[in-house]
């Protein structure tokens, strides 16, 4: 049976304490960002991916001793933000269109743990990142059993919000009709043309369901269009829009 990569999202409530950690290495992610990309900039030779993770551990030991203070996998998969953003730049150029060079970074605002480095607990609802800590999870619906997690992905929204992404592979299972109220979890298109969720269930009418989910972010623009901008009001009809475009 094949398999089928997909994400689940899940509201992540940080408790004070984890929320000034995770700042903490945000900003230290940041500075890893910088350094690699600046190591790139200067270099008069191309340097892969692969030997910039080499460097890691040197700068951890001469200049930048904070870099111990995040988990090792977590701090490459930062340095690979910046390869995979060259090759999207490159990609682009060859299609003609006009790019920039990569710039540095001023903030982060998630962190990136692949393959190790976390610890999931459904049952009493956290999730336990290496060097940060237990963060409160809603795991308001199950992780397939079955699934394998092949990373985790923290990440604080403009609005407040912290949501959890679990990126998991799991096998694709046999068709199952879909309906209007299904939750649709994640979708592949397979040979046939037919867009089938992360259950197998295939998706009759994908246009009508768009059509409704823009409709009610369209309602809700509207409603932010009517409060005058930076008020209390406005802040809170931002954040409410801003949660329905980013629910599952």
């Amino acid at each position: 049976m094949s398999t089928q990569s997909l994400s689940y999202k899940y509201d992540a409530n940080p408790t004070k304490e984890n929320k000034e950690e995770l700042k903490k290495h945000f900003e230290i992610h940041k500075n890893i960002y910088n350094k690699a990309l600046e190591t790139l900039n200067k270099s008069d030779n191309w340097i892969k991916k692969y030997e910039m993770y080499n460097n890691l551990p040197k700068w951890k030991k001469t200049s930048n001793p904070e870099f111990q203070n995040v988990h090792s996998k977590a701090a490459q998969q930062t340095v690979g933000r910046i390869y995979n953003a060259i090759k999207s730049l490159n990609t682009k150029k060859e299609k003609g269109e006009k790019v920039g060079k990569l710039r540095y970074k001023n903030s982060i605002n998630s962190i990136e743990y692949s393959q190790s480095g976390y610890k999931i607990n459904q049952e009493e609802g956290y999730i336990y990142l290496s060097k940060i800590g237990e963060i409160p999870v809603n795991f308001h619906r199950p992780v397939p059993e079955g699934g394998e997690v092949k990373g985790v992905i923290i990440k604080e929204y403009s609005c407040g919000d912290w949501k959890i992404i679990l990126q998991l592979e799991i096998e694709k299972s046999d068709k199952k009709p879909i309906t209007e109220d299904s939750e649709i979890i994640g979708i592949d298109l397979n040979v046939s043309n037919f867009l089938v969720d992360s259950e197998g269930r295939e998706i009759q009418d994908l246009k009508n369901l768009l059509e409704k989910k823009y409709e009610r972010i369209k309602k809700e623009q509207k409603k932010l269009s009517r409060k005058e901008k930076g008020s209390n009001n406005w802040k809170k009809q931002k954040k409410r829009g801003w949660q329905k475009h980013t629910r599952n």
